[in-house]
């Protein structure tokens, strides 16, 4: 089965903001007269690659369990973990005394 993973509103607008607030100071570097006109090719440039970096790395969010992955997990966790459980036939006891 696939999952999609959730995307919390807050991070994403984090992020969002991270990598918008240099790409609008670059373009207004840019269209301003008074301007500093490289370092606003700079902030476009820099704000371009981490959005594109970003997004190649966050989308698609999804991911996949299969029915052999899953029964295997939920064997192994109910496995018993230690010797005095396996003793035991699962449940451990304290020692009293």
């Amino acid at each position: 089965m696939i999952y999609h993973s959730k995307k919390d509103t807050w991070l994403v607008a984090l992020v969002a903001g991270v990598i918008l607030i240099p790409l609008v100071i670059g373009y207004v570097n840019l269209v301003a007269s008074a301007g500093n006109f490289r370092l606003g090719w700079i902030l476009l440039s820099c704000s371009v690659l981490i959005g594109g970096v970003t997004l190649l790395l966050a989308y698609p969010l999804y991911y996949e369990i299969t029915p052999y992955r899953l029964n295997h997990s939920i064997r192994h966790s109910l496995a018993p973990t230690n010797t005095a459980q396996r003793n035991q036939g699962g449940v451990a006891h304290p020692k009293i005394g």
